[in-house]
């Protein structure tokens, strides 16, 4: 028994043209699973007969797969950011803790093409001039920013530093 290849076009199924993929589902639904058919493809430009035994289409559609949740604008953008308390503001050099900061940046996001990862340990202030408190602060407002949209990523590091990150959201 010969294999279909995905590139073939078949044009005849046991000499009989087929025109259409409605007109191959009807020729075929008029055979039992075992049976051995001859499929006529068109294959690197030239004409290849092949045989075919045909196998057993399931009767009921298989179950459905839970549609995967569509990730949040966290995920799109790629950053990670958690709330700056005592531990985190004294591994990250702040003298007080309060507020959010950037911990990590996923690779190859947008954040990542924007080298957001150079800003890992800077507290997030605002997003766009949204106040930032807590990371929901944060993954609400970006879930106020469509795709297409610049997000504006205002931080500041230990040493006061203020910076500003732009970024397409995807």
């Amino acid at each position: 028994m010969g294999l279909l290849q995905s590139e073939d076009v078949i044009v005849e199924i046991d000499g009989d043209p087929v025109g259409y993929s409605a007109e191959l589902q009807a020729k075929i639904a008029q055979r039992r699973p075992g049976d051995v058919v001859t499929v006529k493809v068109y294959r690197d430009r030239r004409a290849v007969d092949v045989q075919v035994r045909l196998g057993e289409a399931p009767i009921n559609n298989p179950p459905p797969t839970p549609a995967a949740a569509a990730p949040s604008a966290v995920q799109r953008l790629g950053i990670e950011v958690e709330a700056l308390d005592a531990e985190r503001a004294e591994a990250y050099g702040f003298t007080e803790p309060g507020g959010v900061v950037l911990t990590d940046v996923a690779p190859g996001s947008a954040a990542d093409r924007r080298q957001a990862l150079r800003y890992q340990g800077y507290r997030l202030e605002r997003v766009n001039e949204g106040e930032i408190r807590t990371p929901d602060d944060v993954r609400e407002a970006l879930n106020r920013v469509e795709t297409g949209e610049i997000v504006s990523l205002h931080l500041r590091g230990r040493d006061g530093e203020a910076r500003v990150l732009n970024i397409r959201m995807p």
